[in-house]
């Protein structure tokens, strides 16, 4: 099972699953940057994750796509997440104008062809997550 706080709450959460002894429930950030930490305004690096206990992140979900994340974005995180040592839950789906025409598989093949052109090869530490902009 996995949790995903808002970022506020990602090491506060780490800590009380920590102290309860809880193993079965781990803790994913809601985005990941995908440029090695510095000066990144907001923006949270894997490393930055990896250091605090969390091993989990969620990339491309329907508000951020919706805020203007494009596909090729969403890949870059999902292979710099997935070269740090993280496991992504990677959301894809289209919008409801998108589903009127019939375009559903060719969007998601879309947002999904662009984590293969970024690199990823195995996708082992990625559950995919159909989560449609229109539901």
């Amino acid at each position: 099972m996995v949790i995903a706080p808002t970022s506020l709450y990602l090491f506060q959460a780490v800590e009380i699953l920590e102290k309860a002894g809880n193993r079965q429930i781990q803790v994913a950030a809601q985005n990941v940057y995908y440029e090695k930490p510095g000066a990144h305004t907001g923006e949270i690096a894997v490393e930055q994750l990896k250091q605090d206990g969390i091993n989990w992140t969620l990339l491309g979900h329907s508000e951020r796509r919706q805020g203007g994340e494009t596909d090729e974005v969403v890949a870059r995180k999902t292979k710099a997440a997935l070269d740090g040592g993280l496991k992504v839950i990677l959301c894809i789906g289209e919008s409801a104008d998108e589903r009127k025409h019939g375009k559903t598989e060719e969007v998601n093949a879309r947002q999904l062809q662009a984590v293969i052109d970024a690199g990823v090869k195995d996708w082992t530490n990625i559950v995919i997550a159909y989560e449609p902009i229109w539901y």
